[in-house]
């Protein structure tokens, strides 16, 4: 093999490398989000819960305000009751207790309603609790390892990386920028003539073409169809039955 070819050839197998590990590596950090996004869930429905349970509270001590201001309210009116002189004020003013008691009634049952009704959602923040701190455990265990591999990943690509470097150093600087500017929009960016046909994008090259790279009188040339580089491969030795 001609030797300018041979060193595009091999910087293209560094790249494959490369490449492989690079798609390798693309579902780690999606496996990452998703452990993410499976935690924030757990904690958005634990701070849903708790934002419940803190709205039932809230409800409840605005209950006991108004309770207190009701009975107070009440124990005033009844103070005055033996101050009334005429049956009229004291029919009015006993009405208006009866009203105030009967609103007493009203905001003690609800405020048990809201006692029952906290009791399911301190249930359900505990088993959600519970549920965060499994994940958490399980979740960190799997996120440590993606990580990990990732690292290694990181390790192989650095190394992938230095040997692309050397193996660019023995290329000739013009298939190398040709190629370089390939390989921007091509993964693979040089490939071989087989029987007259790009392996690339599998197109006939023009046959005075072909002849050029088979005779080796050229080296490298661009298919005129993908524009990759492409160059005809040493042929099979033969051999003689004896």
């Amino acid at each position: 093999m001609n030797a300018k070819v041979k060193a595009l050839v091999d910087l293209q197998r560094v790249d494959a490398e490369i490449l492989e590990l690079m798609r390798a590596g693309e579902a780690h950090p999606a496996r990452l989000a998703e452990l993410d996004t499976k935690l924030n869930a757990s904690k958005a429905a634990l701070e849903a819960e708790q934002q419940r349970l803190a709205d039932n509270e809230k409800q409840r001590r605005d209950l006991e305000g108004q309770l207190s201001a009701e009975r107070e309210t009440i124990k005033k009116w009844e103070g005055r009751l033996s101050e009334i002189r005429t049956p009229r004020e004291y029919a009015a003013l006993s009405r208006e207790i009866d009203i105030a008691k009967k609103s007493v009634e009203n905001i003690e049952l609800q405020n048990v309603e809201l006692r029952h009704a906290a009791d399911p959602i301190k249930l359900s923040i505990d088993a959600r609790q519970k549920e965060l701190l499994g994940q958490n455990q399980t979740v960190g265990v799997e996120a440590k390892e993606v990580r990990g591999k990732m690292g290694s990943l990181q390790t192989k690509l650095d190394g992938l990386q230095a040997r692309r470097e050397e193996a660019k150093k023995v290329v000739d600087p013009a298939y190398l920028a040709r190629y370089e500017t390939i390989h921007k929009k091509r993964p693979i960016a040089l490939v071989t003539v087989v029987n007259g046909t790009c392996r690339g994008c599998h197109m006939s090259l023009p046959p005075q073409l072909f002849n050029l790279l088979r005779s080796g009188q050229l080296a490298i040339e661009t298919c005129p169809s993908c524009y990759r580089l492409v160059y005809a491969p040493d042929p099979a030795p033969t051999t003689t039955a004896d």
